[in-house]
């Protein structure tokens, strides 16, 4: 995809723009934002040219530190599954690396680690780890609630 001359676009607006036309496992997750395609003798694009994408804050305001016990168990297993070295409370899974072949060994791992079952539709729907913590958070107190009413 190419910017109008003289705009540019962010990696996350060209993510929301995909994300808008493609299923979520065709969106790129990394993204290298170029002045110009680089071409060879011929005009052909050299893809040989082309640059390693870097994985930038996927966070609006830059990183923020998993806030709570559930943040921090989404992090570290987003951590473990992606490869990746910090993962904060709002960084998005999709925009880490991640991909929906993924999920159910994060669901698995999540059950592990916080003893509670995400649906995969949770997973895919609550994509940053705030919001995947704050399903796992809310899971756990409905639980403790239908224990609570059964006498135990």
């Amino acid at each position: 995809m190419a910017a109008r001359p003289g705009e540019g676009a962010t990696a996350a607006e060209l993510r929301g723009f995909l994300k808008e036309r493609l299923p979520e496992p065709a969106v790129p997750s990394l993204f290298a934002l170029l002045p110009v395609l680089p071409r060879n003798a011929s005009g052909k694009l050299d893809r040989r040219a082309l640059p390693i994408p870097k994985l930038e804050a996927t966070s609006a305001g830059g990183y923020e530190a998993p806030a709570t016990p559930a943040e921090e168990a989404v992090a570290y297993v987003w951590r473990d599954v992606l490869g990746v070295p910090r993962v904060g409370r709002k960084d998005d899974f999709f925009a880490l690396g991640g991909r929906s072949l993924l999920l159910p060994r994060v669901r698995h791992r999540l059950e592990q680690e916080l003893g509670v079952r995400l649906s995969l539709a949770s997973l895919l729907e609550r994509t940053t780890a705030a919001a995947l913590a704050l399903a796992a958070e809310e899971l756990l107190l409905d639980e403790l609630e239908r224990e609570l009413a059964a006498g135990g």
